[in-house]
């Protein structure tokens, strides 16, 4: 091989491996972005998770606060059937008709000298006097 033929050889060699090392430089740049990408959406992961986590203890602080809530209608409701069967007692016991028992009136318009239910049921009762 001539002296120009191992020049020209070498040439070659020396630009094939400058374009190896470019695009080894290539890789690691682009390498390294792809790691700062992976970095990023790994902290973003991180968030969702303590979001999920804060959701979920949410959702079960509202599930407690619903049972509680049911608990609490049901138990209403219980005292409210046995406080109207108790009424509905009370006026059977006095031979009343219900049909003829005066409303209950709101709070807001109880007056100055308020009958008990005894004193209401005992008027209702009363025959109208046709003299």
């Amino acid at each position: 091989m001539s002296l120009t033929e191992q020049i020209s050889s070498l040439l070659g060699f020396s630009s094939r491996a400058e374009a190896t090392l470019k695009s080894i430089a290539d890789a690691q740049a682009e390498s390294s972005k792809f790691s700062a990408q992976v970095a990023e959406l790994t902290g973003r992961v991180s968030k969702l998770d303590a979001d999920l986590v804060a959701a979920n203890t949410a959702l079960s602080a509202a599930s407690d606060t619903n049972a509680a809530l049911t608990a609490k209608i049901a138990d209403l409701e219980s005292k409210v059937s046995a406080e109207s069967k108790r009424a509905n007692e009370v006026i059977a016991s006095q031979s009343l008709d219900p049909g003829k028992l005066p409303a209950v009136s709101p709070a807001a318009s109880v007056p100055s000298n308020p009958q008990t239910l005894t004193e209401r049921c005992l008027a209702a009762n009363k025959k109208p006097n046709l003299k």
